[in-house]
């Protein structure tokens, strides 16, 4: 999940990003203020530079993901079983964050005893430093979780109409899917003005890919970070 202020959002000038309405442009000085509509709510956006825009109109907003927080889940609602336990899959998470700059481990849904992505979402935007009024959360999920075939689609997490009153999806290709799959499915559901795709480079791993590896005495080394793989090993785990 990635947090921002004002300042963390770029305007689209050729299309894409997340839609949004022009309610109110103030020009300040060398910046451009905005008061926009998006997903029905009340969202600022600060740009460095002046826009010429007027209210009503239509504009695409993209975060700008320089913070990003990675929550392990207390126990995980969609996994019943095979799940290693909460405090030490948070250690690898740390392992994985600990050289790389903007990426931060977090423990709230540890601490707080949380599994539902909603109850870490009203938490964060209660007590975070900002404060709810100048607090934009960006949630990061995969193609699966838009699949229409997926039982555990965005549609069928717990509270899903508040959550997507709270916090805007960035979603990436995964797989076999593309940018153009992954938005017709974010279309299918009727998410088009709360999530948007973002195209990045392909995964091939995955946590069953590297699960299996081990399981048959494969080395991990080029899928993991050094620290996490080194972890791993010494614990002795998915073995």
């Amino acid at each position: 999940m990635e947090s921002g202020k004002p300042e963390h959002l770029a305007l689209q000038e050729s299309g894409g990003g997340l839609p949004a309405e022009v309610v109110v442009v103030e020009p300040t000085g060398a910046e451009t203020l905005l008061v926009t509509r998006l997903a029905g709510i009340e969202c600022k956006a600060v740009f460095r530079e002046r826009h010429r825009l007027e209210p009503g109109e239509r504009i695409g907003l993209q975060p700008q993901l320089d913070q990003v927080h990675l929550f392990t889940a207390y126990k995980p609602p969609h996994k019943v079983s095979g799940v290693l336990g909460a405090e030490h899959r948070h250690e690898m998470v740390q392992a994985a964050c600990a050289s790389e700059e903007g990426l931060f481990a977090s423990a709230i849904e540890l601490e707080q005893g949380f599994s539902f992505t909603i109850d870490t979402v009203r938490y964060l935007r209660a007590n975070h430093p900002a404060g709810a009024d100048n607090l934009e959360l960006y949630f990061i999920t995969s193609a699966e979780y838009v699949d229409p075939n997926n039982p555990h689609n965005l549609l069928t997490w717990m509270d899903a109409r508040e959550l997507f009153s709270l916090v805007k999806f960035v979603v990436t290709p995964r797989g076999g899917t593309d940018v153009a799959g992954t938005q017709a499915w974010v279309d299918s559901l009727g998410l088009t003005d709360v999530a948007m795709v973002e195209d990045v480079p392909p995964l091939h791993v995955t946590s069953g890919v590297v699960k299996r590896a081990l399981a048959g005495g494969q080395s991990v080394d080029a899928m993991l970070p050094a620290r996490v793989a080194e972890l791993i090993r010494a614990r002795g785990y998915y073995r």
